[in-house]
């Protein structure tokens, strides 16, 4: 006791302790005041919102221009999404309900007429899979890729209710839609048609495991050995002033996987070619195995017969480049080559003649190309799936857009 007296007292008599404890007193509550406020801000407002660039912005005014700047605002905010890990498939986005954005606890993103959870029987029901392209990152609930299909089902005679569910999550490429796929499966959810749009990711994200898990992994040892510089990341007042921060974080980790130049992409572009390939004949055996009829669409992006000119936001550096453009050259050479079967469906150039701003950001679809493209699958699913009523007896409905007659085969029950 006397000598922690004797210390203070001596402490007490250095000219500097004063002014020092002032100042430590008035930062520790000058930090607890400003977290308290930042905290206040973050409940108020949400979740923080990612830094837009003014392109960007652009680009979805065009979109929807029936959108006033503070519900662009609104839908940019719904689009800082979270993830939350999964045992099996990777990451996924968050249970969202906003005015824009619907995720729904059991991991699809809702729609228009968007059907109960879990699927009904009785229903001819629809799983897509995909990237965030499928998803929809960027548009609303109705304007998905997803939704313009259950549309068209819904403007149809069909023989029965047609059910479209939305398995697509950012990220995500073949492999960890294979994972997916296989889960859903596993637990007894199988549906009467698959479709899983891919080309994009599988040319973004280089490497196995995916890119997400080594991102996300790296982030989690930075954590356990780092435990202090997590507590401070999550202070309100960190996740206020850096609220953009992981989402630049990961689009430079993705930069820096990609090989620089032409000729490094090549053999890189091969290799990406043959895992996509292999996932698909793996997802085929299997879905017939379930008797599950499957479609693969290859998707358009900005690099491939598409007039950049046009599009409202393409910013430099780009996050596609070399590989991308290689990589969907040999798709289109083996699909030239008749080495790919009726159930892969090309809608890669759909563009190709149309300058139109047909993006919300950097590679992300506005609603007029999610429309096209789910178009695009509806002109190829008879034919992907085997041809006409007439040639194909048993179970039908016709579920393609008014004014068509071509009606699409259902398995027998």
């Amino acid at each position: 006791m006397t000598s922690a007296r004797s210390l203070r007292d001596r402490l007490r008599q250095q000219r500097w302790w004063g002014p020092l404890s002032v100042v430590v007193t008035v930062t520790v509550l000058a930090l607890v005041l400003l977290n308290l406020v930042a905290a206040a801000v973050l409940g108020f407002r949400g979740s923080p919102r990612r830094k837009v660039d003014p392109a960007f912005d652009r680009a979805l005014a065009l979109a929807y221009p029936d959108l006033t700047p503070s519900q662009r605002d609104r839908l940019q905010d719904e689009f800082a999404m979270t993830f939350r890990p999964t045992v099996f498939a990777q990451p996924e986005e968050r249970p969202v309900s906003g005015q824009f954005v619907t995720v729904d606890p059991a991991g699809f993103r809702r729609g228009r007429n968007q059907r109960a959870w879990p699927p009904d029987p009785e229903s001819f029901n629809v799983f897509v899979f995909g990237g965030s392209t499928a998803f929809g990152y960027g548009v609303r609930d109705e304007d998905t890729i997803a939704s313009h299909l259950q549309a068209a089902f819904d403007a149809s005679t069909r023989a029965r209710p047609i059910a479209v569910y939305n398995f697509a999550r950012g990220g995500f490429y073949s492999t960890q839609e294979r994972l997916l796929f296989d889960q859903l499966l596993t637990l007894g959810l199988r549906p009467d048609l698959a479709i899983f749009i891919d080309g994009l990711n599988e040319f973004s994200l280089v490497g196995e495991p995916p890119i997400f898990t080594r991102y996300m992994t790296e982030a989690a040892r930075e954590d356990l050995e780092r435990p202090l510089q997590k507590v401070i990341r999550e202070l309100p007042i960190v996740r206020l002033l850096a609220a953009d921060a992981g989402e630049s974080r990961f689009a430079d980790y993705v930069r820096a996987s990609q090989p620089a130049g032409a000729r490094a992409a090549r053999p890189v572009a091969d290799l990406l070619v043959a895992r996509y390939r292999a996932n698909q004949r793996v997802i085929a055996s299997l879905a017939e195995a379930y008797g599950v009829p499957t479609v693969f669409v290859w998707q358009p992006i900005p690099v491939y017969k598409y007039d950049l000119s046009a599009h409202p936001a393409w910013i430099d550096p780009p996050l596609l480049g070399p590989l991308h453009r290689d990589g969907y050259a040999k798709m289109r050479a083996a699909l030239d080559a008749g080495e790919m079967d009726r159930r892969f469906v090309w809608c890669a150039d759909i563009q190709d003649g149309k300058k139109e701003p047909f993006y919300v950001d950097q590679v992300h679809y506005n609603p007029a190309l999610s429309k096209l493209v789910a178009t695009c699958i509806l002109d190829a699913l008879v034919p992907a799936l085997g041809g006409t009523a007439k040639e194909q007896p048993g179970a039908f409905a016709a579920i393609l857009a008014p004014g068509r007659e071509t009606a699409l085969p259902l398995p027998r029950d």
